[in-house]
């Protein structure tokens, strides 16, 4: 299984089939928002309410505005439907109206969704599972973003569990050994 998903098959902003993204963004120019990655197995997106659930903390963590999500869930189908495909969603607090860090509040969030092709599986993964060990480590200070996914920084210490997980073609991974 090559580690490079490669390009995604198609890409839509603000519900609209492009590729073209202001240079404004400030996602593009301070990485200012998050992402959800999705994986939509026989085309249908698993744990949605889940994701967009995060997502909304997430925005409101960031002070970006929540996206309505009944577009966004109709978007979302759209992007999934057509069988197994990885779906990402990225929301930008959208393009600066002024230069510089400092954000005016008239920006408006930018909703980016590309859909992937869903990568093969790993067939010794599949049959020997995937050793993880547990690791503590301190991750970097800034205790407005916690649990976000546009970083991992906490001023928490994070403990990842052992054992041997084993992933089946339609079920997230589950853990079967360990502690």
């Amino acid at each position: 299984m090559s580690a490079l998903m490669g390009l995604p098959e198609r890409t839509w902003i603000d519900g609209v089939e492009t590729a073209q993204l202001s240079v404004l963004d400030r996602g593009l120019q301070y990485g200012d928002g998050l992402f959800e990655t999705m994986a939509a197995p026989g085309g249908a997106v698993r744990f949605l309410s889940l994701h967009l659930k995060r997502l909304a903390q997430g925005c409101e963590r960031l002070g970006i505005a929540v996206p309505d999500f009944v577009p966004l869930r109709r978007e979302i189908a759209g992007a999934a439907a057509g069988g197994d495909a990885i779906v990402k969603l990225i929301v930008t607090r959208g393009a600066a109206r002024a230069r510089g860090y400092a954000v005016s509040g008239g920006e408006a969030p930018t909703r980016i969704l590309l859909r992937y092709p869903w990568s093969g599986e790993d067939p010794g993964a599949m049959h020997e599972g995937v050793r993880v060990r547990i690791a503590d480590l301190k991750l970097a200070e800034n205790p407005p973003l916690p649990a976000s996914s546009t970083s991992t920084a906490s001023s928490r210490s994070w403990r990842a569990w052992s054992g041997t997980m084993r992933r089946s073609p339609r079920r997230c991974c589950s853990r079967t050994a360990g502690r």
